[in-house]
């Protein structure tokens, strides 16, 4: 996967950020979204405790690319 592709997963990820609307598509969008990042070998594990998926902040790539880090910890 190519590190535009890994960023648009990331922009749809944060697009979800704080949202309240709930429906069956979305669940299945949201886990189609982090497994896409974990088999592109990123660490979501920020985000992601292999039941829960948490949107409560924004997400970047590290500087390594990774890993999810939350922006506000981004340096």
């Amino acid at each position: 996967m190519t590190k535009q592709e890994i960023e648009a997963l990331i922009n749809q990820f944060n697009a979800e950020v704080n949202s309240r609307a709930w429906a069956s598509a979305r669940a299945e969008h949201d886990t189609q979204l982090i497994h896409a990042l974990i088999e592109a070998g990123i660490d979501v594990s920020a985000v992601y405790t292999n039941k829960v998926i948490s949107f409560s902040q924004k997400v970047a790539l590290s500087e390594d690319g990774t890993k999810l880090v939350f922006l506000n910890e981004q340096n």
